[in-house]
């Protein structure tokens, strides 16, 4: 059920789309994979896997702070394991993620009033022609959740470097100057 449930994560996030049943099926093959290992009574050891393949899907529905918990709940039961570095770093990412959209990252020049300021060109944003499926929206007025059939138009004011290959991260702002993260996966 590990293999499945690998087999499922990998084909979510190589495929290039937001499919979220195949990150849905690979959630339920890892927590079946571990009531599975429970009922039999099996190593520790394998448990402790199976839960470091399911935190690594955790973050693609947004739940960071269950992911950090679980690498934390991980890292006590067995410290050689990756879950301490995969703690940290998922911290370390976060925090430069934050000091980005904070406007505190080297070399971003300041307003006077201490705000970071942003390309003056956001009226262009606004110019840009999308198929009618989709709407044009900016950030604030997302609903939590999914936004099916919206678009976001935005200029990428930074790549994020991260210590592993994917997520690719960036930092954009909208035509409000609203800045936002974007990660990409399966390019």
């Amino acid at each position: 059920m590990d293999i499945l449930g690998r087999a499922e994560f990998v084909a979510f996030s190589q495929n290039g789309e937001w499919d979220l049943t195949k990150l849905q099926a690979s959630l339920n093959a890892y927590e079946l994979a571990l009531s599975f290992n429970f009922l039999v009574n099996t190593s520790t050891v394998i448990s402790l896997f199976l839960r470091q393949h399911l935190l690594q899907c955790i973050p693609f529905l947004g739940n960071y702070e269950l992911t950090l918990k679980g690498f934390e709940n991980c890292r006590w039961m067995d410290p050689p394991l990756e879950a301490t570095n995969n703690r940290n770093t998922m911290i370390r990412l976060l925090k430069k993620l934050e000091e980005l959209i904070k406007g505190k990252s080297k070399g971003m020049s300041k307003r006077k009033s201490g705000e970071t300021s942003l390309p003056s060109s956001t009226s262009s944003l606004m110019d840009v022609n999308l198929k009618p499926s989709y709407k044009k929206m900016n950030l604030d007025l997302l609903s939590e959740g999914f936004n099916k059939g919206v678009a976001i138009i935005g200029k990428i004011l930074y790549s994020v470097k991260s210590e592993k290959k994917f997520p690719l991260c960036y930092a954009i702002f909208d035509s409000d100057e609203k800045r936002f993260i974007v990660t990409l996966h399966g390019i």
